[in-house]
């Protein structure tokens, strides 16, 4: 049994605004009470790993849940099933691959995903099309001009591909 919260999932709101960049200090607020659930859940040795915009519910008065813990795991307990997960342009490298080590820099570039496609209306490339075929991502400027330099530095280094290059 969940909570039941009422409000929207920011999938459905960027969707509402026709996939329009969302405004840099909305998305920080959202993010940064997303960042305090991933700070609880990674002392706690659990990973989410499936962050992504229909995952992150903003309720009426405007708090942030992150939500959908179907697929996350504790870290390094092997009774667990190693169910896989995979949401395009949100889901890691590692968790394409056969053994990948996933930890909380998973869920980091699953954030960084999610933070790419609410500033820029676009969901990122594939993570194994990136590293397998080069393919990079565009800027987030590009679509949204006003983003502080510092911010998208901050999710173009969540979305590195390799893992140890992350946060």
């Amino acid at each position: 049994v969940m909570e039941l919260i009422e409000g929207h999932d920011l999938d459905q709101m960027l969707y509402d605004n026709d996939d329009s960049p969302m405004p840099e200090d909305q998305v920080l607020t959202s993010t940064n009470q997303v960042l305090d659930a991933l700070t609880y859940c990674h002392r706690h040795e659990i990973i989410h790993r499936d962050i992504k915009p229909a995952n992150i519910v903003i309720n009426l008065h405007g708090v942030a849940y992150l939500v959908d813990f179907g697929i996350a795991r504790v870290m390094n307990d092997p009774s667990q099933p190693n169910v896989v997960g995979r949401t395009a342009g949100f889901s890691p490298f590692e968790q394409y691959v056969r053994r990948g080590i996933i930890d909380e820099r998973s869920d980091i570039y699953s954030l960084g995903a999610t933070l790419y496609n609410l500033l820029t209306g676009q969901v990122p490339p594939i993570a194994p099309i990136r590293m397998d075929e080069g393919v990079e991502l565009a800027p987030i400027r590009q679509f949204s001009p006003t983003i502080s330099p510092v911010l998208e530095a901050a999710v173009l280094r969540a979305l590195e591909l390799v893992p140890e290059a992350r946060f």
